[in-house]
């Protein structure tokens, strides 16, 4: 597993993450603060006085190692995402990166060809005849990208995002970054908003091949493995840390020195957080 750190400030995150991690629990407002330092860090506005003089910055590392903006890339989903903003291929536009993509995919090469050739035919006829003469531009997925409108289409019905149930609008915005970020070199990092994770959202997170996803949820409709959560409830731990497992249950909590009785008492809690089922509670 990697380790990834969110600091900001004083207060300090570490994930231990595979490729994804769900944020689960019932403290809200540390929930919330995570998800505004990380978009403190994507946003990258430059140092107010008040963070300069309280040294209250954000800093992200991965395994140790210090990021920049130019060394990972950002992206968050969540049901109020303003999908229609991207629908007007702006330079930050997520779809814009995934038609992009799309287009470089060798079995377009002809298609290009045959545009260009289009292109320098049109110019050729309009040149024979004026003193004002057209230079053809070449045609790549990037100049033509800027010539589209994209419309979103489903069952041959156009719609917007306010069409879509909110599984739908996760699962096409997971299909759009999985798109955007299929031929990048640089560290991506997927911050996912979304109240209930279903099988169907699940098996989109699981397409995307190279990136880390943070998942917020408040609960799971599907299976997971406990290691795969981060606990920020009464109590904050990653469950994938077996040390700090070991130290705040079962040492502080049961007062045990079994391993697995400690893994199992978390196990319950978890579903309790979820509301899967009752079991066992932290006082």
């Amino acid at each position: 597993m990697r380790k990834l750190t969110i600091k900001k400030g004083i207060y300090k995150t570490n994930l231990l993450i595979d490729k994804y991690k769900f944020i689960i629990g019932n403290n809200e407002i540390q929930k919330l603060n995570l998800k505004r330092a990380l978009k403190e860090f994507q946003v990258g506005l430059p140092l107010s006085e008040y963070e300069v003089e309280n040294h209250n910055n954000v800093h992200i590392y991965l395994d140790d190692n210090e990021l920049t903006q130019k060394k990972i890339n950002i992206y968050f989903i969540s049901p109020n995402y303003e999908f229609y903003q991207e629908l007007k291929l702006q330079s930050k536009s997520i779809l814009l990166k995934a038609i992009i993509n799309e287009l470089s995919d060798e079995s377009y090469i002809e298609t290009f060809l045959t545009i260009q050739s289009l292109t320098e035919m049109l110019c050729i006829q309009f040149n024979e005849g004026h003193d004002i003469k057209l230079r053809d531009i070449k045609i790549s997925p990037t100049t033509f990208a800027k010539l589209i409108e994209p419309t979103l289409v489903i069952d041959d019905f156009e719609m917007n995002e306010f069409d879509l149930s909110i599984e739908e609008f996760i699962c096409l915005q997971l299909d759009l970054i999985r798109q955007a970020t299929s031929i990048t070199k640089q560290e991506n990092l997927i911050i996912v908003d979304c109240p209930i994770v279903t099988n169907k959202i699940q098996d989109k997170i699981k397409e995307i091949s190279n990136s880390m996803i943070i998942v917020f949820c408040t609960t799971m409709q599907t299976d997971y493995q406990l290691n795969s959560c981060y606990l920020i409830d009464k109590f904050t731990i990653d469950l994938a840390d077996e040390e700090s497992i070991y130290e705040r249950i079962c040492n502080e909590i049961l007062c045990v020195s079994n391993l697995k009785e400690g893994v199992n008492f978390m196990e319950e809690y978890v579903k309790i957080v979820l509301g899967l089922e009752d079991g066992k509670t932290v006082s």
